[in-house]
């Protein structure tokens, strides 16, 4: 660990990442909208048999490794070992691929409710759009770029703020 002072995370903060983390708006979203009221029990139980279970499991990790500044890997390797830190390694990179997956149709299905108040599908220019958009996107847009290449003399090149 670095030798300037750190600030710690205290209980309160914990406990409401972990709550986010557990719960997630997605999921009460869906959830009342599948069976409305109906779902207040199930959250309740959910509390009970894994949220309260996995914030004492996570603030155990937390206290066997103070002084580390490294994540679940280290976490799970201090207490159980390599192979089971490799596991855990594996098993969260492996459920992230299917999670970044959902994120972008869950946005554009909750932006249809916001903007049109219903689930509106999207046109195959939208797709096509998006699609460009998600390709450019690893590399970075760079305005300036498109405007310094394009076939226009500098008195009438659009002028792109970055």
């Amino acid at each position: 660990m670095s030798s300037e002072k750190r600030g710690t995370i205290g209980s309160f903060a914990l406990l409401g990442m972990t709550v986010a983390a557990v719960f997630g708006i997605k999921n009460i979203i869906n959830n009342n909208a599948a069976i409305g009221l109906a779902a207040a029990p199930s959250f309740f139980f959910a509390t009970l048999l894994y949220f309260v279970p996995y914030t004492l499991v996570t603030a155990e990790f937390v206290g066997l490794n103070k002084d580390s500044e490294s994540g679940v890997y280290a976490w799970v390797k201090t207490s159980m070992g390599g192979r089971w830190a490799f596991l855990t390694a594996f098993s969260y990179w492996f459920v992230n691929l299917f999670f970044f997956a959902s994120v972008l149709p869950n946005v554009i299905i909750y932006a249809s409710y916001v903007f049109f108040g219903a689930n509106a599908e999207l046109s195959q220019l939208w797709i096509t759009i998006i699609e460009i958009a998600s390709l450019l996107s690893p590399r970075g847009f760079r305005p300036r770029a498109l405007s310094g290449s394009a076939p226009f003399p500098p008195s009438v090149r659009p002028r792109l703020s970055a």
